[in-house]
């Protein structure tokens, strides 16, 4: 199913769907599930050609720790291999994020949907909701007028 998607949910939860969207498109924001890509004859030749193999070893880090690591390897057509490991992922509590690091995460989520200092004013709010008296400040924040969210 992880190479098949048939809906926005499952292609969110798809790996070979992200990676197939990131290495096309240089990257993964709310923008890269317009159109049903998943369905493209294009993304899904690419995720054809991504191999998902699972580590015992992360397996049981996972379901002992709640370590959520991952080995990325990618042959490329010349031969050569590049090859990452994410031991845990930024913004997991055990690698949380720095406030810069989080403002430089919203900003790229939401550039091509919110216009200028949009995450500012997100982070802004949210760190101060212990003392605010609602949320509605935040909740029009959020509010992004010129962007279509995908349905269903």
């Amino acid at each position: 199913a992880a190479f098949t998607p048939a809906s926005r949910e499952a292609a969110d939860h798809s790996a070979p769907f992200v990676m197939a969207m990131a290495l096309l498109r240089g990257k993964m924001t709310l923008r890269e599930y317009e159109n049903a890509p998943w369905l493209s004859e294009s993304v899904r030749d690419v995720m054809r050609r991504i191999e998902l193999v699972v580590d015992p070893e992360r397996e049981r880090a996972f379901a002992q720790e709640g370590a959520l690591g991952v080995e990325l390897t990618a042959h490329l057509a010349d031969g050569s291999v590049l090859r990452t490991e994410v031991s845990q992922p930024k913004g997991h509590p055990d690698a949380p994020l720095t406030d810069g690091e989080l403002l430089a995460k919203m900003r790229w989520l939401i550039e091509d949907v919110a216009s200028s200092g949009t995450a500012e004013r997100i982070l802004d709010l949210c760190m101060r909701l212990e003392s605010a008296h609602d949320v509605r400040a935040l909740i029009a924040a959020c509010n992004l007028d010129n962007y279509d969210a995908p349905r269903g």
